[in-house]
């Protein structure tokens, strides 16, 4: 049973790990192709012939949060080392 227990918390901090790289593969990908637009638009500019109204939209802060889940996880993976070394 003793065995147990740490493979699955390095199963936990594995799998927690693979999601942060995800988010920020995902953060990433939006970012680039944010820049992708915006390149675009300055290329091609849209001619509008009246002024579009656009709905304010706070940007969310992405970052921090992938921030703390990589701090999460960087804190579990030592809880899971000094366990082994104990």
């Amino acid at each position: 049973m003793l065995l147990l227990q740490p493979v699955v918390l390095v199963v936990v901090v594995l799998v927690l790990v693979v999601l942060a790289v995800l988010v920020a593969l995902v953060v990433l990908v939006a970012l680039v192709a944010r820049q992708v637009v915006l390149a675009v638009q300055v290329v091609r500019p849209v001619q509008v012939v009246r002024p579009v109204v656009r709905p304010v939209v706070r940007p969310v802060l992405v970052q921090p949060v992938v921030q703390r889940l990589v701090q999460l996880v960087l804190v579990l993976l030592q809880r899971v080392l000094r366990q082994w070394a104990a």
